[in-house]
């Protein structure tokens, strides 16, 4: 996974992203490098939680599994996604 995105290598800057959340298992953060920007999405809970990512403009496709994420609230997170941004 590190070596499709520069993002996730050890060089790229960290930056703590703001969601909302009923739940306080969740947590993202961004990772930037060379222009490249992922959003990465946490949920330590039991149950699949709906994440919103205000004033993140991220795509709806997780690059951890290759599958869609998007909900009418932001994201679907069972685990962990990765989330290209811009």
């Amino acid at each position: 996974m590190r070596g499709e995105f520069d993002a996730l290598g050890y060089r790229a800057d960290f930056e703590e992203v703001q969601v909302e959340s009923t739940s306080e298992n969740v947590v993202a953060y961004a990772r930037e490098s060379d222009g490249e920007r992922v959003v990465v999405v946490l949920n330590f809970g039991h149950e699949p939680e709906e994440v919103g990512l205000p004033g993140e403009r991220t795509e709806a496709s997780d690059r951890l599994r290759g599958e869609r994420v998007a909900s009418e609230g932001g994201v679907y997170v069972e685990n962990a996604v990765i989330l290209p941004a811009g």
